[in-house]
């Protein structure tokens, strides 16, 4: 519940509390949660890991915490998730013929893109 979540010790994967301050903004909570306060990591990945340790509540990447959450080292307080805008690109140099292993890298990732829609979320733009 917001309630729980408000008494929870919140880590955040950034110095300025992006993450929080988007997802409680976009659900409706803002002015429920103190997101200023809680623990800080430098990195996404160092606060997932701190989050599965048991070190407190983080945001994370539904595409890459989808193993976590389907083997239940990881579990979603709360059913919302919100887009955060950020992007990951795969680039190359153009010109010229495209190169077969870049070409079968693109194809592979593409391929093995995770779903974020099967860990039952409502997503929020």
């Amino acid at each position: 519940s917001t309630e729980q979540l408000a008494a929870a010790e919140l880590i955040h994967s950034s110095r300025d509390c992006r993450d929080w301050r988007r997802w409680l903004q976009r659900t409706g909570r803002v002015d429920e949660v103190a997101w200023q306060q809680g623990k800080l990591f430098d990195t996404l990945e160092l606060g997932i890991s701190a989050a599965a340790q048991g070190h407190g509540v983080s945001i994370g990447d539904l595409a890459l915490v989808g193993a976590e959450l389907q083997r239940g080292s990881l579990v979603l307080p709360l059913r919302q998730a919100v887009r955060s805008g950020d992007s990951y690109y795969l680039v190359w140099p153009g010109g010229g013929s495209e190169s077969a292993t870049l070409a079968r890298m693109r194809d592979y990732l593409l391929e093995h893109l995770p779903d974020v829609t099967r860990q039952g979320v409502e997503l929020l733009d």
